[in-house]
């Protein structure tokens, strides 16, 4: 799937691996859209399903944390459609079966603060090693190691602490070195 539909790449500020659907033709479109309808529209990406809402995290700059009272939703009027239906966030996420104060949006993006900082200053060691050995270990942990057959919540986190605890053993050692 992420072969095929998909790009990897280093976010320019974040310095994490990302992964994004490739837009196809001229107009850049979803690979997944064919005469307008989404083809796999019950197995969508949240992001996807979300649209046309996006949701980001509140941090307390002096603690680094976020709590999930702390989501903030944002609306982008689409341009589309004739208005003439209206929902509630809830509403909305609820019929995609996301739910408002969601578990893994809210540790993804607490891990996301972590690595962000790791990969900067792993990077200020050694940018060829952070690129080399440690991005590609995280992208197989977060994006790839998981079973259809188990739930991916419980699946997501172990692959997080995993994630987090060779990162922070590897600034330890570097934090270490004279």
């Amino acid at each position: 799937m992420v072969i095929h539909y998909c790009e990897v790449y280093t976010g320019p500020d974040s310095r994490m691996p990302l992964v994004r659907l490739l837009p196809e033709g001229e107009d850049h479109h979803c690979p997944f859209l064919v005469r307008g309808k989404c083809r796999i529209h019950e197995a969508k990406p949240t992001v996807c399903a979300m649209y046309p809402i996006g949701r980001a995290l509140r941090v307390d700059r002096g603690t680094g944390s976020g709590e999930p009272s702390d989501i903030d939703y944002l609306f982008d009027p689409p341009g589309c459609g004739d208005q003439s239906e209206t929902h509630t966030v809830r509403e909305w996420l609820g019929s995609f079966h996301i739910p408002v104060d969601d578990p893994f949006f809210l540790e993804w993006q607490q891990g996301a603060m972590f690595l962000c900082e790791s990969f900067r200053d792993l990077e200020q060691v050694s940018e060829i090693a952070t690129a080399v050995l440690v991005r590609p270990m995280v992208y197989q942990r977060l994006y790839l190691d998981y079973s259809l057959q188990g739930e991916f919540l419980p699946q997501f986190r172990k692959n997080m602490e995993a994630v987090r605890h060779f990162v922070a053993g590897l600034r330890e050692k570097v934090e270490a070195e004279p």
